[in-house]
């Protein structure tokens, strides 16, 4: 993770943001910055706000997808416009998530529309998981954002 430092104009997305103490290095998770300070689960100390370091966004990876129907696992008869709508939306949601879990979630719903080609199936839902964590060197298993859905209620 890289940090930099707080300013008035940082903000925090709706999947938060990882803040680092200054004194003890660590690492919290936020999800709205309405507060002056705060007190350090690590050590204790309370810190004002533009102490704090923020995570930042490493720079987008554009990561084409463009991926055949044999790897999709989809059905045969699934037009080729249906297939070049996945990969670009695909394409498209991968650099805007901040998460794996994110992606996945996005992902999954996207998908939904075209579950009558087969592409809400485990295969699909698989090579969505593996594209995932290969973008995000990650390793969440296919039921991971519905696993996440069910913890939150």
């Amino acid at each position: 993770m890289n940090f930099t430092e707080m300013k008035k104009s940082t903000r925090v997305g709706v999947s938060g943001k990882n803040i680092r103490c200054p004194h003890c290095g660590n690492v919290t998770r936020v999800y709205h910055l309405s507060w002056c300070a705060l007190q350090c689960q690590g050590c204790d100390k309370m810190v004002d706000k533009y102490e704090f370091e923020i995570e930042t966004k490493v720079a987008a990876k554009r990561t084409k997808v463009n991926l055949k129907r044999s790897e999709w696992q989809c059905y045969l008869d699934t037009p080729d416009e249906v297939i070049e709508k996945v990969n670009k939306f695909f394409t498209y949601v991968l650099p805007k998530c901040d998460t794996p879990v994110l992606a996945q979630t996005v992902m999954y719903e996207f998908l939904d529309r075209y579950v009558q080609w087969g592409f809400l199936d485990s295969e699909c839902c698989q090579v969505a998981t593996d594209t995932i964590n290969k973008y995000f060197k990650s390793d969440i298993n296919r039921w991971q954002c519905l696993n996440e859905a069910v913890i939150r209620g």
